[in-house]
């Protein structure tokens, strides 16, 4: 006896809506990325005192959510309405290949 699934129909759920996604629907993957800008740039600390307590806020946070702080990666299957959602929502904002000044 085979563990395997029997084949048909698989169903998913769009991971933005939670709308039903079938085999052979149309569907998309959403690629999320997310990462810290910097200007070259640190502030000013006056106090070293703060700077320790960074270092110590940091060395008790765990490692994977540090690095979601600086860079962090998704990707979602969502329906074409979310999609459709998205777009809409992008076309009307200035996009930073718009507006290249912002990347130092």
């Amino acid at each position: 006896m085979s563990n395997s699934k029997p084949r048909g129909e698989l169903k998913h759920s769009c991971q933005l809506c939670g709308s039903t996604l079938t085999t052979g629907s149309l569907k998309f993957v959403l690629k999320l990325e997310i990462w810290a800008d910097f200007d070259g740039h640190l502030p000013e600390v006056d106090d070293p005192s703060k700077v320790q307590a960074i270092l110590r806020e940091m060395e008790e946070t765990d490692p994977i959510e540090l690095e979601e702080e600086v860079h962090l990666t998704r990707y979602l299957l969502i329906c074409p309405s979310c999609r459709a959602n998205i777009m809409s929502g992008l076309k009307s904002r200035e996009t930073v290949e718009d507006n290249l000044s912002i990347l130092h």
